[in-house]
């Protein structure tokens, strides 16, 4: 463990099995872990780099809890949200250091806001990435650059199983289009929406939504039930929640 990963070494008392699924990433076999990151351009090591954010807002794992900053206890059997990864280096530690900015608090509000709207309670919501890893780049859209970088896709899916395991969710919300197309999922994405799906070695209902930070842009397409735009996708949340018997 890194210095810099000890700035987690407090951890969070209330809720335990966040700092387990961080030291299973912490843990991470080296070799596979430096084959993964250090010959990887465009990749940081997150591993290095894990602190905890001041502002325990709806925070995506690990730069906070991954939990709503309202939760009273660890969710289990409810709900998981994947974004995609964690940002651009610069401002995952501007983050951490100062609090998320308006962008991002716009960001996590937006999506809690939908899910609100569908049926769920965003305190019995887990917030993870698909991806463990940061971007040494100036933007964040497109594809994550480890993608096709076989030890890095290992890691990631080895923190998905313990995330899903540890998190035991009935329902996992996929943001975007490159996170359902990275788990083999293209059918979900603008085409069936809700399905039975198998992620991180379970058998769950997976769900496909807009991610927040093009939404203005890409709303428009969601085509569901009879619905467009934000109506879509509603009524999306409703079904996945539906489905698995969780309204």
């Amino acid at each position: 463990m890194s210095e810099c990963a000890n700035d987690y070494k407090n951890g969070n008392r209330s809720f335990p099995e966040v700092d387990r699924l961080m030291a299973i990433l912490l843990g991470y076999p080296d070799a596979d872990y430096h084959t993964a990151i250090d010959d990887l351009p465009k990749m940081v090591p997150l591993r290095r780099w894990v602190k905890r954010s001041k502002d325990d807002l709806v925070s995506v794992f690990p730069g906070g809890n991954g939990l709503h900053r309202n939760a009273e206890s660890f969710l289990n059997d409810y709900v998981l949200v994947l974004m995609h990864d964690f940002d651009v280096f610069d401002l995952y530690l501007d983050a951490v250091e100062h609090g998320y900015k308006k962008q991002q608090l716009a960001s996590s509000n937006a999506i809690c806001s939908l899910l609100e709207e569908g049926g769920v309670d965003t305190r019995r919501c887990f917030f993870s990435n698909r991806f463990m890893g940061v971007r040494d780049a100036k933007d964040q859209y497109g594809p994550n650059p480890g993608r096709r970088h076989a030890p890095f896709v290992r890691l990631s899916d080895a923190i998905l199983e313990a995330t899903i395991a540890t998190v035991n969710p009935r329902v996992v919300f996929l943001l975007g289009k490159h996170v359902p197309e990275s788990l083999g999922m293209k059918g979900i994405w603008r085409n069936d929406y809700v399905a039975p799906s198998f992620v991180g070695g379970r058998n769950i209902i997976a769900a496909s939504l807009t991610h927040t930070s093009m939404r203005h842009l890409n709303i428009g397409r969601v085509r569901f039930a009879g619905k467009t735009g934000h109506e879509a996708e509603v009524d999306i949340v409703r079904s996945a929640m539906k489905m698995a018997d969780l309204t």
